[in-house]
């Protein structure tokens, strides 16, 4: 699942885990659980972290669920050297990816979005830089994995939650 920050993608990813019975892996998360403070810091900041590392530990992550189960991977990847990783795992484990989910908001409301969630590190600096890096790797990951035949869902995520969510439950249901 894809989206700048503050789109919606780990209410969304929650909301699809409980309904539908997803494994939910939130890179985010996992990575905040695992690193140490320097790399910690980089994240809070919005600085992409090693592809080797975020690899390695998606690769655990990911290893940990049973091979039968589909996951969704909530913020996974963020450019194009982790959509290659991503392809060259596949291609080693009994998984495959069926779909993309794009939550498309503009910066204005992911500004308002994560302001008002009052944390230290949402400053409109770093939102704004954060989602710069976000456009900036998007398209042409978006691009390749349409070029590669995998479905794609550009959903608006300025809608309500409901609505964002009967979207992508209708483009799920024609490829899972």
């Amino acid at each position: 699942m894809e989206g700048p920050p503050g789109a919606g993608k780990t209410v969304q990813a929650k909301l699809l885990r409980d309904r539908l019975g997803l494994a939910w892996i939130s890179i985010g998360r996992v990575l905040a659980a695992t690193v140490d403070d320097e790399l910690l810091e980089m994240m809070k900041l919005g600085r992409m972290l090693p592809d080797k590392i975020v690899g390695e530990i998606l690769e655990q992550a990911i290893d940990a669920v049973e091979v039968d189960t589909k996951i969704i991977l909530d913020g996974f990847p963020r450019r194009q050297s982790q959509v290659e990783w991503f392809y060259e795992y596949l291609s080693r484990s009994q998984r495959s990816l069926e779909g993309v989910v794009h939550i498309m908001v503009r910066e204005s409301e992911v500004q308002r979005r994560l302001l008002s969630r009052g944390r230290v590190d949402d400053t409109s600096k770093t939102i704004s830089d954060r989602y710069e890096i976000y456009l900036n790797h998007i398209t042409p990951m978006i691009d390749g994995f349409i070029a590669n035949g995998i479905p794609v869902a550009k959903i608006d995520g300025e809608a309500d939650i409901e609505s964002v969510h009967e979207r992508i439950d209708q483009f799920l249901s024609g490829v899972i």
